[in-house]
């Protein structure tokens, strides 16, 4: 199949459009043969499906298939448009504007894709990874400009879920989860940044890293370790200051180490002896 080429107009009606479906050298032959004149290279989508009406069947579906393709990839062609529109629109505080973009954006993925939003997986883009960051960029933006109106809050809290799901197979994870920590406290919905740091198997207010080998946040490890943070680090400036860069990086650190059943392991039988030599250390209560 060609790729669709951009021009000006159609050359055979005069309406102005940037796409154009080849005529193939096949279809050209056909249509003359059925006692069509064909004079043109390529032309817009309605000439396209009007020549196409003379052809069999079988034909006429091929066309039809053709138009999709040629329309899924005119349709990527511009996508990024879409993104870089929508950052133009939020520098100006044009937040609805914006938020139509990112959408309009999103169904191109959805239609290019051919799946619904909520199937919506990391997987899918093999050929083009990057594009999950996009996505996620994309999603981001949407929850902080939903953020704004009570309205919009169930629609903010589907785009962090899928945020939530996608965040960990981009290098955004460790800023994300970071400033989503702290919409938890400042937003006007804190339960749609809750959702998505959920969906990242992001820990907020454990030691993530130990909580990588204890899930039960209860464990008797996790709580000596939360102890020696609040009654030696948070005492004192170094520790305080060791406090915020520990929760600063350790997310992204965690959401990594946790897919190594070895890592686990380790964690497993060297932090309850460290943990207690703690609470000898220190007089921990």
């Amino acid at each position: 199949m060609s790729t669709p080429e951009t021009g000006t107009g159609c050359p055979q009606c005069g309406t102005a459009t940037t796409l154009l479906h080849p005529i193939d050298q096949g279809m050209k032959l056909r249509l003359e043969k059925e006692g069509h004149t064909v004079t043109f290279e390529q032309v817009c989508t309605n000439c396209f499906k009007s020549l196409s009406k003379n052809l069999s069947s079988a034909t006429l579906l091929q066309a039809e298939q053709m138009i999709q393709g040629n329309f899924k990839k005119n349709m990527w062609k511009n996508r990024l448009a879409l993104i870089k529109q929508a950052r133009t629109f939020l520098a100006r505080n044009e937040h609805a504007d914006a938020a139509i973009c990112y959408e309009k954006y999103l169904k191109i993925i959805q239609y290019v894709y051919e799946k619904e939003f909520s199937d919506i997986k990391a997987s899918l883009f093999g050929e083009h990874p990057r594009e999950v960051t996009v996505i996620c960029s994309a999603l981001w933006s949407l929850v902080e400009i939903y953020d704004l109106h009570p309205n919009y809050y169930q629609k903010q809290e589907v785009c962090a879920a899928k945020l939530g799901e996608l965040l960990p197979y981009t290098n955004l994870f460790a800023n994300m989860a970071k400033q989503a920590a702290i919409k938890v406290r400042h937003a006007q919905n804190p339960q749609a940044y809750r959702v998505m740091l959920q969906k990242a198997n992001v820990k907020t207010g454990n030691c993530f890293i130990a909580s990588i080998a204890f899930e039960n946040r209860n464990d008797p490890t996790l709580i000596l370790l939360r102890q020696f943070r609040n009654q030696v680090l948070a005492t004192n400036w170094p520790g305080r200051s060791f406090i915020r860069l520990y929760y600063s990086y350790s997310p992204g650190i965690a959401n990594r180490l946790q897919h190594f059943s070895a890592v686990k392991s380790l964690l497993q039988k060297t932090l309850p002896p460290f943990a207690k030599a703690l609470k000898f250390l220190f007089k921990l209560h």
